[in-house]
Formats: structure tokens, C-alpha cells, sequence
């Protein structure tokens, strides 16, 4: 193809593949099993949450699906950015019929997805987060 090389791409590209070879996938897979196994640990403390997909996070990527009963997951998502400095995926996710099975087509989830980044510090703040959102719901009820 004419034209000039994508010379920063392909150095970017370059340093991502050394990077995830240094770490090993392997390593990088069971951090983000590990803090979404943290995850869904902690939503099972919260009572309005439902969780989707397996029980286990050895049955699952680094990434969890769920709705806090009441609320919309995009107000959630817009909280939890605003107030708390998370960022999270709302909507349907680019899977319709997913979510049709799971009969959230007309709201979609929240989901929260890890990376090698990510410690479990910042499984606890999100966690933390969701705790005081779902509080204040049950507050604003009674």
C-alpha cells in the first residue's frame, strides 16, 4: 500500500506484545480472575445485586455483568464516574440477544472489567462505591 508506515503503531504494537510476554498471559489472566473473583464476592454482600453469568470467576474472564435492583445501570455508571472515579460499561453492550436471555433488553447492565492494571484496592473502591449507591436508594425509599 502507498503511503507512509504506521511507524507508532507498530512500535506501539511492538512494546504491548513484549510487555504481555514479559508478564506471561497466563500471569495476566489469573490477576484478573483473582480481582473478579474479589468482585463478585463483595456483590454478593450487596443485597440488591444481581449478578449474571457463572457463579465462579474461574468460569469467566476478567470481566462481570450485573444490575443493582431499582436503579438504572446508566445512572449508576454516571454516579460511579462522577462521584467515585469509575469508569464502567452501561447499555447492552454491543449484545442484544444476550441480554434479551437475560431479559435486561430494556435496560442492559453494568459491567466492570479488570486489566494487569488493576489492584484490589480498586475492586474494594468500586465495591465501596456500589455500596453507598445501593444505601442511598433504600435511604430515599423509606
Amino acid at each position: 500500500e502507498a503511503g507512509t508506515a504506521n511507524s507508532f503503531g507498530i512500535a506501539g504494537l511492538a512494546a504491548g506484545v513484549e510487555f504481555v510476554t514479559a508478564l506471561g498471559v497466563e500471569a495476566i489472566q489469573a490477576h484478573e480472575m483473582s480481582l473478579n473473583e474479589l468482585l463478585m464476592d463483595s456483590l454478593r454482600s450487596i443485597p440488591d445485586a444481581t449478578v449474571y453469568g457463572p457463579d465462579s470467576a474461574r468460569r469467566k474472564v476478567g470481566i462481570t455483568s450485573f444490575n443493582l435492583d431499582g436503579l438504572d445501570p446508566a445512572d449508576v455508571g454516571r454516579i460511579l464516574d462522577r462521584r467515585f472515579g469509575v469508569m464502567v460499561r452501561t447499555g447492552l453492550h454491543c449484545a442484544a440477544l444476550a441480554h434479551r436471555k437475560l431479559r435486561t433488553e430494556s435496560r442492559g447492565a453494568i459491567r466492570v472489567s479488570f486489566g494487569c492494571f488493576n489492584t484490589a484496592e480498586d475492586v474494594s473502591h468500586v465495591t465501596d462505591a456500589l455500596q453507598q449507591i445501593a444505601a442511598s436508594v433504600h435511604q430515599e425509599v423509606r
